[in-house]
């Protein structure tokens, strides 16, 4: 599977159900390339889409049983090295990384402004 599209079944696995749209909103990614990654997920049973209960014309992604078996599989080896690895680290190190990974992870939200001059070239 293209790096891309494990990009997105991972993202399916840990955020949905959610639409479509947020998703593409969420990986700041090309809608076109998204639906078409969407698609093959779908056709290998991966994914499943369902109408939203409080929406009927909003359909929601969500990873299916297989899909999440199948990220545990690819997930599992760098899982487990990296529980080996901390369970050396103080518990003090281990917080500091935790506060770090999060402001990484505010940064990186995409924000609502205008692109800079050369984000539009």
């Amino acid at each position: 599977m293209p790096v891309g599209t494990f990009k997105v079944l991972t993202a399916i696995a840990r955020q949905g159900p959610l639409s479509q749209k947020s998703l593409v909103e969420g990986l700041a990614a090309d809608k076109g390339l998204v639906s078409r990654q969407v698609s093959q997920l779908e056709s290998l049973g991966l994914i499943a889409r369902r109408h939203d209960a409080k929406d009927g014309r909003v359909r929601l992604l969500e990873a299916s049983a297989l899909g999440k078996a199948r990220l545990s599989v690819a997930q599992g080896p760098i899982q487990d090295s990296i529980t080996r690895a901390l369970a050396a680290w103080p518990i003090a190190s281990i917080e500091q990384l935790a506060s770090l990974v999060h402001a990484l992870a505010d940064d990186m939200k995409p924000h609502d402004r205008e692109p800079d001059e050369c984000e539009r070239s």
